[in-house]
């Protein structure tokens, strides 16, 4: 529950508080406008998923890198590339 709802950063910031978590620790996976713009104001990496907006949509409102699914093979290889990272 928070007093504002999404594209404010409150969802996201009270559920990482509330985990034990930062920004440099969380990333998001979103797909509307609205929950984009809320983790990107929380300061969340997020990895938009085209379920019902376009990746041109959703990089507009500040995802990193856009996704069809959870077995987009972009994603796994930005894990990939991210884990072999110092």
């Amino acid at each position: 529950e928070c007093e504002y709802p999404k594209p404010h950063p409150a969802p996201y910031t009270e559920g990482m508080r509330r985990l034990g978590l930062n920004s440099q620790n969380a990333i998001a996976f979103e797909d509307s406008t609205a929950g984009v713009k809320s983790a990107v104001a929380a300061g969340l990496v997020t990895i938009g998923i085209m379920t019902s907006r376009s990746a041109e949509e959703l990089a507009e409102c500040g995802a990193a890198m856009a996704i069809s699914d959870f077995d987009d093979v972009a994603l796994l290889a930005s894990v990939r590339e991210a884990l072999n990272k110092p």
